[in-house]
């Protein structure tokens, strides 16, 4: 089971995956408009778990160890992938899961999608008599738009803006209510359709009809942009 961890750290949210032995696969990310505190940036593991110990209260770790890790570990900026096919019919081979469509574990899909692909797969196997030449093909017609809709809807479903995210916030509140008393006037969230199994896809086109996607792209890629202009000296910080 996964366990989300909103505001883990000021600014910063987090995903944890308890494994054997008693160890936990943490992730934490925070957007690049974020200020990061000097702690955190800093080399010195003391600086970096007392920084840890004072604000990570999601649950108990060993500070000194995280430390060592963090100090040890780059940082990393989240990206997507994006293929317009997933198949070569020359080398006969399939790509899927994150080889196909990595993206930002924002909204939770990645693995789902990737067993969606597998499953995919052996039901095009079947239709198809095991006939590979004609499955490749048949496999990146029904799986490019899916997972191209899970890398977009992940990049640009929550706004930067806090504006934004709290006005999104506030409508799918009432946009469930209303849906519940008056189903047949009033759609859910599309992201309540992703959670339930429903097509990626589907819910993309919904987004796309709502205004939503495009709001969030406008933000979040000027905000991403200034971000890499700065980093690279383009123009000053």
């Amino acid at each position: 089971m996964i366990y989300i961890t909103p505001q883990c750290l000021p600014n910063f949210n987090g995903i944890a995956l308890p494994e054997t032995g008693g160890k936990v696969n943490l992730a934490m990310g925070c957007p690049t408009s974020a200020k990061v505190p000097a702690a955190l940036e800093s080399d010195d593991v003391t600086a970096v778990a007392d920084y840890l110990r004072d604000n990570f209260k999601a649950f108990a770790l060993p500070f000194e160890a995280v430390a060592k890790q963090w100090v040890a570990q780059p940082w990393n900026t989240t990206g997507m992938v994006h293929c317009n096919f997933y198949h070569s019919s020359t080398l006969r081979l399939a790509i899927m899961g994150d080889a196909a469509h990595a993206t930002s574990p924002s909204i939770g899909q990645g693995m789902n999608t990737a067993l969606a692909d597998a499953a995919a797969f052996d039901d095009l196997l079947d239709r198809h008599y095991d006939d590979i030449d004609a499955v490749l093909p048949a496999f990146s017609k029904e799986r490019v738009k899916e997972g191209n809709a899970l890398t977009s809807i992940a990049y640009y479903v929550y706004p930067m803006s806090d504006f934004q995210n709290l006005r999104n916030t506030v409508v799918n509140i009432l946009r469930n209510i209303l849906h519940r008393y008056l189903p047949s006037l009033v759609a859910p969230d599309p992201l309540v359709s992703i959670g339930k199994g429903g097509k990626l896809s589907e819910a993309y086109a919904e987004m796309t009809r709502m205004g939503r996607l495009a709001a969030a792209r406008r933000v979040n890629d000027d905000l991403r942009r200034g971000w890499f202009e700065k980093r690279v000296g383009l123009i000053k910080a």
